[in-house]
């Protein structure tokens, strides 16, 4: 039967750059996940909530890959059911000027240790009444480097309310200890970006994190987690930013089958868009990230890019 989490807070409490209690910690060890009450101050959330809607709006990062839909394998400009804007903070570099980001930053050196570092950061976005179920799996499931592996964790904050009616986060406890399961294409679809935990589980021992806007639940690369589907009149929207330790070489490669053989959309369109001149922003980009990234991963990031040209 699923759990409900249902915290007693005031929504328009300022978090300062506190570290999580040792039993949030130990939550967060133990279970995979773990919510806290108030990251961000309401007035902030507010204004990160307007500065990413009028970027949805524009639809800003189409043509470079950005921007796509996660369960939609045409990825088209007016696709709209699960929509995701990857490197938000490109567009709006003010995000990260944020009481958010730092106190999102403190609490991953808390967790990961001084070396951690800002991985990425992406908006998902679910529109009312038909915003689509996000996919059970794990964030490990999508890195493609066999040969290097490091530890990450998620700080997922709402900008609107997030509740089981509109998709707020769930979690399977414990599941950050089983390994990485086994996932595909969502619906089997080489073309979708969105991946699918096809690894033996249970869904109905879902524990559900319903949060306001500027509460946060933070979770780790393991922990299986999906989002229902939006069934209201109102949209769903969260900023997540991601925060790893700098990569190690892995004692033995590891390599995920389904990660072989895609044709995703989105990798497409991203690809045309570099070899039209893209790959000098894509660069420049990076260069100024670079203070907030695990040392080395700016020149192997670049290394991919300019591979990807072929």
């Amino acid at each position: 039967m699923a759990t409900l989490i249902n915290n007693t807070y005031s929504v328009d409490e300022a978090a300062a750059a506190q570290p999580l209690t040792d039993e949030q910690l130990d939550v967060l060890r133990r279970s995979g996940f773990v919510t806290l009450p108030s990251i961000a101050p309401r007035s902030e959330v507010i204004r990160i909530d307007a500065t990413i809607k009028d970027l949805l709006d524009r639809k800003v990062g189409f043509k470079e890959g950005s921007r796509h839909d996660i369960v939609d394998p045409e990825d088209g400009p007016g696709s709209d059911q699960l929509t995701e804007l990857v490197w938000t903070h490109h567009y709006a570099p003010q995000l990260h000027k944020t009481a958010y980001f730092r106190n999102a930053l403190a609490i991953a050196r808390q967790v990961l240790g001084p070396d951690a570092a800002f991985a990425f950061d992406h908006a998902i976005y679910k529109p009312a009444f038909h915003g689509a179920e996000t996919p059970w799996h794990q964030d490990e499931a999508y890195q493609s480097d066999a040969n290097r592996g490091r530890q990450q964790i998620a700080i997922w904050m709402p900008t609107t309310d997030a509740t089981i009616d509109n998709g707020c986060m769930r979690y399977i406890p414990l599941s950050q200890t089983r390994g990485v399961l086994p996932h595909r294409p969502f619906n089997d679809d080489p073309r979708v970006h969105g991946l699918q935990c096809i690894g033996d589980f249970d869904p109905s021992d879902a524990v559900y994190c319903p949060l306001p806007p500027g509460g946060a639940v933070i979770h780790t690369a393991r922990t299986l987690h999906s989002a229902g589907a939006n069934l209201t009149p109102n949209p769903r929207l969260a900023y997540i930013l991601v925060f790893s330790t700098p990569p190690r070489l892995n004692v033995a490669p590891l390599a995920f089958e389904w990660l072989q053989g895609r044709d995703e959309t989105t990798a497409r369109r991203r690809q045309q868009w570099l070899r039209r001149g893209g790959v000098v922003i894509e660069l420049l980009r990076r260069a100024r990230r670079g203070r907030h990234q695990a040392r080395g991963s700016f020149v192997r990031r670049v290394a991919r890019a300019l591979r990807r040209l072929g």
